[in-house]
């Protein structure tokens, strides 16, 4: 090593605990920089982010179970309800969530809906539309 590489890490050594941060206040300092949000309003806007996704989770569910019909193909069901929150996939089904309904595909196709999903030896899966009945999910009427 030179004596000038040398002597700066040296530098930087002895500098390094002024220059460190106090434990905790890793916020900007610079004047003019945004305040640090309190608790309250982190905690604020999660409730608010809560609610938002609540709403578009019920909204999902109701477009869903009005509007997706047994047969239709998973391009419609995207075109229809949009990108999933939730994607599973066994060998002959394809799972999409929406809120807390899953469309199930059967060879590209809505072959039922569920409430959630539950995995069945049979198919060493929890994407099909095998199990408990009281999970199912009616298709809307046209």
């Amino acid at each position: 090593m030179t004596t000038a590489l040398t002597a700066l890490l040296l530098a930087l050594a002895l500098c390094a605990p002024a220059l460190a941060q106090q434990p905790g206040n890793v916020w900007p300092t610079t004047p003019g920089s945004p305040k640090q949000p309190t608790l309250e309003d982190r905690k604020a806007k999660a409730e608010e982010k809560g609610r938002e996704l609540g709403v578009k989770l019920k909204d999902d569910e109701e477009l869903a179970s009005k509007y997706v019909r047994r047969g239709m193909g998973v391009d419609e069901v995207r075109e229809l309800l949009g990108e999933p929150r939730g994607v599973s996939q066994s060998e002959h089904y394809l799972c999409l969530g929406y809120g807390r309904v899953w469309v199930v595909f059967e060879d590209g196709q809505a072959a039922c809906m569920r409430s959630r999903l539950e995995y069945v030896t049979r198919y060493d899966s929890n994407c099909h539309c095998a199990g408990n009945a009281a999970n199912t999910i009616p298709f809307g009427h046209p």
